[in-house]
């Protein structure tokens, strides 16, 4: 959703009786220097430069979903809560999109505000008044700005709308109108666009009537929104400044003079210069009632400055005077001054708070300004700096062994290590280098395998023959190992295994040393290693196995009542059936079969003594055409209740070539699936859709041939 500022302003033109289409672009001639677009000027006068606070701003008000109903007399249309009005009807709303078949424009408020409202209208089949309001309050003799925002919302050819805007006296008397011509159709996007004009009241006259009518017929077009009437106070053009500063000066506690320039345009000028203070209201300056005003020494902050005109007698009249542009007066903070003492380690550095850094001691002074000069902090320095002493020691240790640091810390890898003793300010003040050597131990490591009962002499003259690791070491002078000889002796003991074995009808059994046997009997086999050590001795007794003695049916044949077949077999611990594609569970000793054709199912039965055999059994399938084997549902509830939430097509067998569509009462297309599986739950585009009844489409092939139906279904919420 879109939204809208409270107020929002529109920028003067430097004229007087003017009307504004989208011929001509005029520049402002104040300080916010910009473009009021759509404008074309009749009988061009000056004495428009500055405009006043907004008299009237309809914006229509902000928010989600609608605005309330206009109040009773502005319009001759009907209110209604809805994106798409339907002829004479209008309503408030921030969004609307996919009217009429998306032959209007997606709509927001012209300021592009998410949540702000605009008034849009479907207009009525014979041209009449659309929005009429009375203005109170205004200045009689003053010159005035009326303005409005307008858009052709229909993307299409068709009837175009042709606007009259009309400033009128309560009697009826016009002061001032424009027409707008007929407002064209942009097919790609919707185009905003402002008209506005300037008029002057005549002597006596307070109040005024807006009037705004739609020349055209309604029907097929004459779709319009309209957005953000805002009236306000013209007069002469009103420039105030620093000199050599422009609209904004930062000043570091002195006072600051402005200035004004005033065009001439009243007969006599009368003035009162305004301040905001940190972002509040505008208030009056007291005595500050000339053009000039100078800026006394204030407290630090943000203050901003205006100055208003009128004619003599109406400057506390808000509706009859004009303001000025801005100039922003920011008075800075005096400087704060501080002094540091300060102490780094050796090799560090300070930074001071202006970003310089400094590593030796000293006193040093440094100042921080604000960005336009003015000094903000100022420090004085005195820095100390502490330096460590350094100390180098030398040890030895043998491999295995640790040594203690000064600091206590036990190590056993030869290296360089540091021990650091710290100030109080943790500093290093003596820092110790210990070059740690260590004696290394030198590893030889042997492999030998011999066969059980056998010895073996070791190269230092020992016998051994049982398995194990068997070491000996020779020292350094020092009395640190220096050369460790590890002798890993494996003996290789012969295993001895009693096997029992099934072998089925045909089939063969591998022995350890590879050798391949058949007929039920006992074996004596054994294998060696590549040294001539015994390693297995198997004792085989072979027995015979029986095949699975199999027995195989089928619960019927398929068609279009009997949709699915039970096949059972029998005979076995394990079952694998092929073709698998139409089983309920190919693994198993009864699945259903649901085949779209007459099909052969083939079976393997392995025993649990892992014989096999194998066998097989026809489904035949036979389409019932007296019968289509379909169910539709003539209603369906999607209230999450669990029953009825879904509309979809059940078959009885297999089905293929599905599809389903369901369209509402526009012929939009809501939902659609080639998946039997598949229902739809109600929705479109991710929204829900409302109750109705909605028409399907369904065809597909199933066991009974193809079939194609088309009905209606109710969704009820």
């Amino acid at each position: 959703m879109k939204s809208n500022p409270i107020y929002k302003s529109f920028l003067p033109c430097i004229v007087l009786l003017i009307l504004f289409s989208p011929a001509t672009i005029f520049a402002q001639a104040d300080s916010t220097k910009k473009i009021l677009t759509n404008f074309r000027a009749l009988n061009v006068l000056s004495c428009t430069g500055s405009l006043g606070d907004p008299i009237v701003n309809i914006t229509f008000g902000k928010g989600a979903n609608y605005g309330p109903p206009l109040a009773a007399g502005i319009t001759n249309m009907q209110y209604i809560a809805s994106q798409c009005p339907n002829d004479g009807q209008y309503t408030i709303a921030s969004y609307s999109a996919a009217c009429f078949s998306n032959n209007w424009h997606i709509i927001t408020d012209h300021t592009g505000d998410g949540n702000g409202y605009y008034m849009l209208v479907n207009a009525n089949y014979t041209p009449s008044d659309f929005y009429v309001q009375q203005v109170n309050g205004l200045c009689s003799g003053t010159t005035y700005q009326f303005s409005a925002w307008a858009a052709n919302v229909h993307n299409k050819p068709g009837i175009l709308p042709n606007i009259t805007f009309s400033i009128e006296k309560t009697d009826g008397t016009v002061l001032q109108s424009y027409n707008t011509g007929d407002i064209p159709t942009n097919t790609s996007t919707l185009e905003w666009k402002q008209y506005a004009m300037y008029f002057t009241l005549p002597a006596g006259v307070s109040s005024v009537v807006i009037r705004m009518k739609n020349n055209a017929p309604g029907g097929n077009g004459n779709d319009i929104a309209l957005d953000d009437i805002t009236f306000r106070a013209a007069g002469p053009n009103t420039k105030i400044g620093v000199a050599g500063d422009g609209d904004s000066v930062n000043v570091c506690g002195s006072p600051v003079a402005l200035t004004a320039n005033i065009e001439s345009c009243y007969l006599t000028n009368e003035y009162q210069w305004q301040v905001s203070v940190n972002g509040g209201g505008w208030t009056d300056i007291p005595n500050a009632t000339v053009p000039a005003y100078t800026v006394p020494v204030l407290s630090p902050g943000k203050y901003k400055y205006r100055l208003l005109v009128s004619q003599a007698g109406n400057i506390q009249i808000s509706t009859c005077r004009v303001n000025s542009n801005i100039t922003t007066v920011v008075v800075v903070p005096p400087a704060i001054k501080q002094p540091v003492n300060a102490t780094i380690c050796s090799g560090k550095s300070y930074t001071l708070p202006s970003g310089a850094t400094v590593s030796a001691a000293g006193n040093y002074s440094d100042t921080v300004r604000y960005a336009f000069g003015c000094d903000s902090l100022i420090t004085n320095l005195q820095l100390s700096v502490q330096s460590p002493i350094f100390k180098n020691l030398y040890d030895t240790i043998c491999q295995g062994n640790s040594y203690t640091l000064p600091n206590g810390t036990n190590v056993s890898s030869a290296g360089l290590y540091r021990d650091t003793v710290r100030y109080v300010t943790g500093c290093d003040s003596l820092i110790r280098t210990i070059n740690l050597f260590v004696r290394p131990v030198f590893t030889k490591d042997s492999f030998v395998v011999t066969c059980y009962g056998n010895a073996v002499i070791l190269p230092w003259g020992q016998t051994a023959s049982k398995e194990g690791v068997y070491s000996d070491t020779t020292r350094y002078v020092g009395g640190c190992d220096s050369l460790i000889r590890n002798i890993y002796l494996h003996v290789t003991v012969p295993s001895r295994q009693t096997i029992e074995r099934f072998v089925c009808p045909n089939e063969t059994y591998r022995l350890p040393s590879g050798a391949i046997v058949s007929t039920p009997g006992f074996y004596n086999d054994t294998l060696r290693t590549p040294i001539g050590c015994d390693s297995i001795i198997t004792f085989l007794t072979l027995n015979p196995a029986p095949p699975p003695t199999i027995q195989l049916s089928k619960s019927n044949d398929v068609n279009c009542t009997l949709g699915l077949s039970k096949l059972t077999a029998s005979g076995g611990a394990k079952y694998v059936w092929s073709p698998a594609e139409s089983l309920s569970n190919p693994n198993i000793s009864n699945p259903v079969a649901s085949p779209a054709t007459t099909t052969v199912y083939h079976v393997v039965v392995t025993t649990t003594l892992g014989c096999f055999g194998e066998d097989s059994i026809a489904v035949n399938v036979s389409a019932d055409l007296a019968k289509n084997g379909i169910q539709i549902p003539n209603a369906f509830t999607p209230n999450g209740d669990g029953l009825n939430d879904c509309f979809g097509v059940k078959f009885l067998g297999a089905v293929s070539n599905l599809k389903l569509s369901v369209y509402d009462r526009w012929g939009n297309r809501v939902f659609y699936t080639t998946n039997p599986n598949q229902c739809w739950d109600g929705r479109y585009k991710d929204e829900e859709v409302g109750s109705g009844v909605f028409i399907y489409h369904v065809s597909a092939t199933t066991l009974c041939g193809n079939i194609e139906k088309k009905g209606t279904v109710l969704m009820i919420r």
